[in-house]
């Protein structure tokens, strides 16, 4: 699918008062470090959208069976994604989807080594939460929206440009 069609699709989905997704998610899927992270995640994306008070993202608990094009927008762990791949967004006219790697460790080069580290979940979401919103890859590797896992989304020069990115798509509180 090509990114303007993605982009198109993702506009329009969720578009009600003031940008709304709303995602559905099981969570006696999710340990509680995940659920943990996935939370804090939405938080931190409604405040650096200015959308503390009217959320523009919200998730909502369902018990139901998830599968892509459903009918809602869901988020979910999977474990069918291909090794490197940490996320995956999908989108119809409808809805948007979000899979996430079900794992608790990554491998990654750190210098000459390779080594074995817990897999950043907070990165992983905040990242395909900015594909929800319509955000393509960046070629920067130190933005969210960069396409490997050398993600710092701590950094406060980088939420800001994340912000920014996110305002450049209509997601943001007037």
């Amino acid at each position: 699918m090509s990114k303007i069609v993605l982009f198109f699709l993702v506009s329009l989905v969720g578009c009600g008062k003031d940008n709304l997704r709303e995602f559905y998610y099981n969570p006696d899927t999710f340990n509680e470090d995940q659920l943990s992270q996935l939370w804090y995640s939405v938080d931190l994306l409604n405040e650096i959208t200015g959308c503390s008070q009217t959320p523009i993202l919200v998730l909502k608990e369902s018990r139901s069976k998830f599968y892509k094009f459903n009918g809602r927008s869901e988020l979910w762990l999977s474990n069918d994604l291909e090794k490197n791949v940490g996320g995956l967004t999908t989108a119809s006219l409808f809805e948007v989807d979000i899979q996430i790697l079900n794992r608790t460790t990554s491998i990654r080069i750190v210098g000459q080594e390779v080594k074995e580290l817990p897999f950043d979940f907070q990165s992983i979401f905040m990242h395909e939460f900015g594909h929800s919103f319509g955000l393509e890859h960046s070629k920067d590797d130190i933005d969210i929206m960069y396409e490997s896992m050398r993600i710092y989304w701590d950094r406060p020069e980088v939420l800001a440009r994340f912000a920014e990115q996110l305002r450049t798509v209509g997601a943001y509180c007037k």
